[in-house]
């Protein structure tokens, strides 16, 4: 389950789109099904962070949402149940110090979002160097937590205009997806592919906004899965 965290509104309760009332409505579900096994609260939602709204966060109010979440959580929910933040690489890697280590101090899982196309990267790059050098990196910032690491996002848009060496295409998404299920297997690394189905509304950033999913408006896949 997901929790949009902004700044705007956050605590008002009878505001279907606040923080808070997304964050009870969230809990109530985790508590009453037992198919929830994880609450994220936030999706890069912190200052600098690339998909913040205009009036983002501060970490102590991320940190106190965290906790919020835990606690909100019944015994039984809370042993089935992790409780993290999707952040950027800008939050987990350029400004680890001051907000990935202190937000991964509250989380149960380090969840961190991670795309190759902005980078931007060629498709031939995009898996077995730009991921692979993301990965180990905050492999290395983030073992003495000792907790898992997750990438929230991470995929590549079939269609639009290409972001310099970064060319969106169905056959590159296909390249893309098939090499990164390979490398998370391999490593056992936990991966939310962004995205499942094409959303058409979304023509922002170049025009790649609509073009994400592996499965197009209608459902029909782009191109056989690699684990089919």
């Amino acid at each position: 389950l997901g929790v949009y965290v902004c700044g705007l509104n956050h605590d008002n309760p009878a505001d279907l789109r606040s923080t808070r009332a997304q964050m009870d409505a969230a809990l109530r579900l985790a508590n009453t099904y037992g198919n929830v096994t994880g609450v994220v609260v936030g999706n890069e939602c912190l200052p600098g962070e690339p998909e913040a709204c205009r009036q983002p966060v501060s970490v102590e109010q991320l940190i106190e949402d965290l906790i919020y979440a835990k606690k909100g959580l019944s015994p039984d929910a809370r042993r089935r149940v992790q409780v993290t933040s999707a952040l950027s690489m800008v939050a987990a890697v350029k400004e680890h110090a001051a907000q990935g280590r202190r937000i991964a101090e509250h989380c149960d899982v380090v969840m961190v979002n991670i795309h190759p196309f902005f980078a931007p990267a060629p498709i031939e790059e995009a898996v077995h160097a730009n991921l692979v050098g993301s990965h180990r990196r905050l492999t290395e910032l983030y073992a003495p937590t000792g907790k898992p690491i997750v990438i929230g996002e991470i995929g590549w848009p079939s269609a639009g205009t290409p972001n310099g060496p970064a060319v969106p295409t169905i056959a590159n998404q296909r390249r893309f997806i098939y090499e990164l299920v390979d490398y998370g297997r391999t490593r056992a690394l936990g991966v939310f592919l962004f995205e499942m189905f094409d959303e058409p509304w979304k023509t922002e950033a170049g025009g790649v906004g609509p073009h994400w999913g592996i499965f197009d408006r209608n459902g029909r896949p782009k191109f056989a899965l690699p684990w089919n």
